[in-house]
């Protein structure tokens, strides 16, 4: 993470992978799928949405398989990713994924939800709850 505040994105890669290699030589998946997760992170930040999309989705087959919480992090960013690309369907199968399953995870963070909701109006249009969704939830979280 150091290496990406820097701006070093190829150190910050070889980290990753490095990283990776541990995770994967000790059988951890929640490691593995934070690497990739991270790694899909990195490339977001680089600009290359493809390559984003591409550890996004490698760590998102991890995540479902080991009811890895983290998923909605994965399943946001594939969103957001799509969404870069100007792809609204592949964004909008990723929005509903989140929000099928965000109501059956007792923890999630309530930030994933506003989020979700947020993405449904920019993909499908927005309506009337949007003004409410900003002002009566989301703008008081960012003041609390």
């Amino acid at each position: 993470m150091t290496y990406t505040l820097l701006k070093d994105y190829q150190k910050s890669l070889e980290s990753y992978q490095f990283a990776e290699s541990i995770a994967l030589e000790l059988n951890d998946k929640n490691r593995y799928a934070l690497c990739l997760q991270n790694t899909g992170k990195l490339y977001s930040i680089m600009n290359k949405p493809n390559e984003a999309i591409k550890y996004y989705l490698k760590a998102y087959e991890i995540q479902i398989n080991i009811s890895n919480p983290d998923i909605f992090i994965t399943i946001s960013s594939l969103v957001k990713e799509y969404f870069k690309l100007d792809d609204l369907h592949n964004a909008n199968k990723w929005l509903e994924k989140g929000l099928n399953n965000i109501n059956s995870q007792e923890t999630i963070d309530i930030i994933y939800k506003y989020e979700f909701e947020v993405f449904d109006q920019l993909i499908n249009g927005y309506n009337d709850s949007f003004k409410d969704l900003i002002l009566k939830k989301i703008i008081p979280i960012l003041e609390g």
